[in-house]
């Protein structure tokens, strides 16, 4: 049995002989949230790609692993009683777990799509910190802190690249840094390591401007036609199921 040091994460793969493999990284913990019981790996920082390792003894039957994705949390039509159920229900089920996949917040700026500038309740810099004089206005920052722990990735989507193209600064990228949740500025690929297995995700925000149900799944679908081994294509942006 290896013992490692607890500032020492053990990642597992295999072979093409399907003999494991082992690799150790760094592990790190955040004052203010709650410790993870899983492990990151991500070898290049310039190449959009991760390990998530759980542990060998989960005590659970399955993972169940969903994206929090098209939030728009700021704008008039947001549904904020609904989104925290979703978080409440992440935050009590050992065995969900969940991920960013872009427009979290509305942040609607000069020069947004139509009015979105009038159709907003609270300003970006209230989307992402709150109001301190206002408890009805908490910042996305602290409505996801107690499932920070929880969230394995993150990206943006186009509302959150409204201001990185004016300002190079990504709202979303604050958000993470403050929850140290990982942060990708590009769609990701993803090996979650469970239960002996690889499970494969490649995610992407999305971009389509189709307004029909078929358009929107082969815009969803198109990564599949460039790469192969991957078991979960993950895609937003279409407000649709």
């Amino acid at each position: 049995r290896l013992s490692l040091p607890t500032t020492t994460a053990l990642f597992e793969q295999k072979n093409g002989d399907g003999e494991p493999v082992f690799i150790t990284g760094p592990r790190t913990e955040t004052p203010g949230i709650k410790p993870r019981i899983w492990d990151i790996w991500h070898g290049n920082p310039k190449q959009p790609y991760i390990w998530i390792q759980f542990p060998a003894d989960l005590k659970i039957a399955r993972l169940k692993i969903v994206p929090l994705s098209d939030v728009h949390y700021g704008a008039k039509a947001h549904d904020l009683h609904r989104f925290k159920r979703y978080i409440k229900w992440i935050a009590r089920n050992d065995d969900v777990y969940a991920f960013l996949n872009g427009d979290m917040i509305e942040n609607a700026i000069d020069g947004s799509i139509g009015g979105a500038v009038y159709e907003s309740v609270m300003t970006p810099d209230e989307q992402i910190y709150g109001d301190p004089a206002d408890p009805n206005k908490e910042g996305l920052i602290e409505l996801l802190r107690p499932i920070a722990h929880k969230l394995l990735w993150a990206q943006p989507g186009n509302h959150e690249w409204r201001t990185w193209k004016k300002t190079n600064l990504c709202p979303l990228k604050i958000i993470c840094h403050a929850l140290n949740i990982p942060y990708f500025s590009e769609p990701i690929y993803a090996d979650v390591l469970a239960f002996g297995h690889r499970f494969t995700f490649h995610c992407q925000h999305g971009t389509t401007g189709s307004a029909t149900k078929g358009g929107k799944m082969n815009a969803a679908s198109r990564p599949g036609e460039y790469q192969e081994a991957v078991d979960f294509l993950i895609m937003g942006h279409v407000h649709d199921s």
